[in-house]
């Protein structure tokens, strides 16, 4: 298979004066009706625009080491190209070239990243070019998986990835699809150039268009030679293997051969070539006489056959007719008894779906109804509960009032004493008042009959008169004095009885006095006893109200530990109905719809199948794996030679002989069986069971069979399937000798038919995506397995048997302490 370069993408890599940030270079045609194929292309770019920049990087990629570098003409190497900071990429993608396949052709990706140690550039690059890393790498595009465009150069910010970062990257994608892709990377150059052969990309053949590229007009300098042997040289160079030149020895003697036959050639070709032209008339007319008589045959066979087929046509058109008339007298009569039918089990089906509506509407109030007391006796418990607080805190109110009204009913008989003294006090009081107003009342009398005497005694006693006047007035203002001085005292005494001081207006003040004091003095120490006792109160309230406390802090805590084993009891629960229904588990145990399992009962039996089913997963993972691994060999094979590659023993029997024959050559049979059989012929060829036997294993040159011989029977290596190892001579002997009795299963005809391996390429590849596909189900159908087995362990630890009905016990225990 060969390629030819579609496009070039060149990233964070140049000179100065001539560098590519991101550049894609397109030499492939427009691609309107799909995928732009490559083209011949010509760039043209002004002096210094960076030609031999471009193509010294581009043969870098193909030619990795150092000694191939294109600039080295001019002391210029890749390190030159590589700066400070950079991640330096450069990218081609390829385009198989060919044109019978019914698929869009492979494109091939082949790049190279570079980067210098710690991203710092040497103060002497050549001098340090070691510490130039490099990676080289190559895969199949993969439109929107992995290609060129896609490629994970930048981060998500848009920066460029280290080159640590971007091989990961390409290693993470490439293992989601590895046969597709075929990705291989590598940082050792050697191997990348064997690479590049594998691929069908042969180094040497760009080295000689890096040596026409060193300058201007290096194509006709290459081809300039002085001498004919130099010609001769150079054209061996280039088409010659030199680690094979025994190979090429012979075949040059074999050359020599042909060349000393040539003048016997030549007269056995003039005559071939005049028989020819007699024999191609002679075969023109016997082709056409017996064209001529084969077709007359063929139409009298056809017209024999036409006839009967014409009188069977008739006899079976008569007979289909009669059946067909009984059948559609058979048919209308059934029809109209399906009808009937048909109309009875409706009205049966209507009657049935009124009767099951008509319960399901029944079942639906009940239900409804039932909800509703339920939800009613909740919403009563849940207000009853809401009610506690305030109802503990009315009882505790009345309680205390309670106590309040005991105290002051106690306090009402204890001072009842007192206010009797109080009034009597009063009563007391009020009677001396009394008493002193009327001895005011009696001076009163006496003094105004002494004034009766003066004024009767005035006519005699005028000098007296004016004396017994004055006296006269003065006892009268004392005399209204005293007059201010009773109402006053009588209004006192009115205030001290209606104050309760005093009993009554006759109650004598003193006494009242005397009384009161010592009945205060009872009160006082009374009231004391009252206030110590208060006093006393409040301590009691405390304790009290820390004995409530504490009991509304142990309530909270049982109903806490009441709901978190009420949450435990409803996650378990939820746990064991969502395993005890899950359709993957009723599915391994065959369980009948609707139906439920008892995980602890049934939990070995569980264990068994969901082991058993991740080992049956597994086991067919495998199977597809060694299935999709030859798929992978066949492919390619079929992408680098065009056919289906040779058995796994006898290409490991042949990578044997190359190893303990040095310079021996082993091919496998087929590439021997295609070059000597044409295409036409191989099918028939391969009826042969020995041609069929030898063409399956491996075939080497006769001078070599001995050597073979004697490397095999030294060697440890011993193959299970039968492997043939033959000589060239031997299959062509082979090839003439007659078929044996006994007979082999015929061969795949893509290891020998282009248009069939081109078929076969076609069809693998789409089995090797309905195989991932299958992996991919397979892996997820164990994982869910595991999951599931890792679910139902955690359940079964979590919740042993009996845990479910401890944890209800617990919940009504702690419900009726609350």
């Amino acid at each position: 298979m060969t390629y030819q370069l579609s496009r070039l993408r060149l990233a964070s890599v140049g000179d100065l004066a001539a560098r590519f940030t991101d550049l894609t270079l397109d030499v492939s045609a427009s691609g309107v009706d799909g995928p732009a194929e490559p083209v011949d292309s010509i760039l043209w770019l002004r002096n210094g625009g960076g030609k031999s920049s471009l193509l010294s990087l581009f043969f870098a990629l193909l030619l990795p080491l150092r000694k191939d570098f294109m600039g080295k003409s001019v002391d210029r190497y890749l390190e030159d190209y590589i700066a400070s900071g950079d991640t330096s990429h450069t990218v081609a993608e390829w385009v198989a070239q060919s044109g019978d396949s019914l698929l869009p052709p492979p494109r091939l990706i082949t790049g190279a990243v570079y980067e210098w140690t710690d991203r710092r550039k040497p103060v002497d690059p050549d001098r340090d070019r070691d510490k130039l890393n490099g990676w080289y790498y190559t895969f199949f595009a993969v439109p929107g998986v992995l290609d060129l465009d896609s490629l994970p150069v930048h981060d998500e910010s848009g920066r460029l990835k280290p080159m640590a970062d971007f091989v990961r990257s390409l290693r993470e994608i490439a293992a989601a699809r590895p046969q597709q892709l075929s990705f291989a990377i590598t940082d050792q150059r050697k191997q990348w150039m064997e690479t590049l052969t594998s691929r069908s990309l042969d180094p040497a053949l760009f080295s000689y268009q890096k040596q026409m590229n060193h300058s201007e007009g290096g194509v006709a300098e290459l081809f300039k030679f002085s001498s004919t042997s130099k010609f001769i040289d150079f054209l061996i160079d280039l088409t010659v293997d030199a680690a094979e030149p025994d190979l090429v020895a012979a075949n040059l003697r074999k050359i020599i051969e042909v060349i000393g036959r040539k003048a016997d050639l030549l007269v056995d070709r003039d005559f071939c070539a005049e028989m020819a032209g007699r024999l191609d008339t002679l075969a023109d007319r016997h082709g056409r006489a017996t064209r001529a008589d084969g077709n007359a045959a063929e139409a009298r066979e056809a017209a024999a056959r036409l006839a009967g087929a014409f009188r069977s046509t008739a006899a079976a058109q008569e007979s289909d007719h009669e059946w067909f008339a009984g059948e559609e007298e058979r048919l209308r009569a059934e029809a109209l008894k399906l009808d009937r039918e048909r109309n009875r089990v409706n009205d049966v089906a209507n009657e049935l779906f009124r009767i099951a509506a008509t319960h399901r509407q029944a079942t639906a109030i009940g239900a409804r109804d039932t909800a509703a007391e339920l939800s009613d006796d909740a919403k009563d418990e849940a207000l009853a509960w809401d009610a506690v607080g305030p109802l503990a805190d009315l009882a505790e109110a009345g309680y205390e009032a309670e106590s309040v009204r005991k105290q002051m009913a106690e306090e009402e008989r204890q001072t009842a004493p007192l206010r009797v003294a109080r009034d009597d006090a009063a009563a007391a009081l009020k009677a001396r008042y009394t008493t002193l107003s009327a001895a005011e009342r009696t001076s009163e009398e006496q003094q105004t009959m002494a004034a009766e005497e003066a004024d009767l005694e005035a006519e005699t006693e005028e000098g007296r008169a004016r004396d017994n006047q004055k006296l006269a007035t003065e006892a009268e203002v004392r005399a209204e004095n005293l007059r201010g001085k009773v109402i006053e005292i009588n209004s006192a005494v009115e205030v001290a009885v209606t104050r309760g001081d005093l009993p009554d207006q006759d109650a004598v003040p003193a006494v009242v006095l005397a009384e009161t004091r010592a009945t205060k003095r009872a009160a006082q120490a009374e009231l004391d006893g009252v206030r110590k006792r208060r006093a006393d109160r409040p301590g009691l309230r405390r304790s009290l109200d820390a004995q409530r406390q504490k009991l509304v802090a142990e309530t909270a805590t049982k109903a806490s530990e009441r709901d978190q084993f009420a949450a435990e009891h409803r996650k378990l629960t939820d746990r064991v109905d969502a395993l005890a229904t899950d359709t993957r588990l009723g599915e391994l145990m065959q369980l009948d719809d609707g139906g439920r399992l008892d995980l602890w009962a049934e939990a070995a039996d569980l264990r068994a199948a969901l082991t058993h089913a991740v080992s049956t997963a597994e086991l067919a993972i495998v199977d597809t794996r060694v299935d999709a691994a030859d798929d992978d060999r066949a492919l390619e094979g079929l992408r680098s030679e065009t056919f289906l590659p040779t058995t796994r023993e006898a290409q490991r029997a042949a990578e044997v002989i190359a190893a303990a024959c040095h310079g021996v050559v082993a091919r496998p049979g087929w590439e021997l069986f295609r070059d000597l059989v044409p295409e036409s012929d191989r099918a028939m060829a391969l009826e042969n069971p020995v041609v069929a036997e030898l063409a399956a294993g491996v075939v080497v040159a006769d001078s070599d069979a001995a050597n073979v011989r004697a490397a095999f029977n030294t060697q440890g290596w011993r193959p299970v399937a039968h492997v043939t190892v033959a000589t060239a001579s031997q299959m062509q002997q082979a090839l003439h000798a007659a078929n044996p009795a006994w007979w082999v299963v015929p061969n795949d005809l893509a290891l020998f038919d282009p248009a069939v391996a081109e078929s076969a390429r076609t069809e693998r590849e789409l089995r090797r995506d309905t195989q991932d596909q299958r992996i991919a189900e397979l892996h997820e159908q164990a994982h869910a397995d595991r999951v599931l087995l890792g679910t139902l362990e955690s359940l079964l630890n979590d919740c042993p048997a009996g845990h479910l009905h401890a944890l209800e016990n617990t919940i009504d225990v702690l419900r009726q302490t609350i």
